[in-house]
């Protein structure tokens, strides 16, 4: 198996044990994770993310509609 450590250079690698996985964590951290907790800890991820997404994309449509708001207001100006 090849193994890309960074940049898209990859060496060759060997898996010696294939119950355990590294699962970074941030900030260079990584923790030593079994098959099962590391899907656990992925999924709790993928949630949090997709919690934050959401609230992401109400944000943007807040924002979207002050524009059209704001946009608006500066027309009825410009047509006084």
């Amino acid at each position: 198996m090849q193994t890309d450590i960074g940049s898209n250079f990859y060496v060759q690698t060997v898996i010696t044990d294939p119950h355990k996985v590294f699962l970074m964590i941030g900030m260079g951290f990584y923790l030593e994770l079994t098959l099962e907790e590391a899907i656990l800890a992925i999924d709790k991820r993928e949630a949090l993310l997709n919690e934050e997404l959401k609230q992401l994309s109400i944000q943007s449509s807040r924002i979207k509609a002050n524009i059209k708001l704001i946009m608006e207001t500066i027309q009825q100006i410009i047509n006084l």
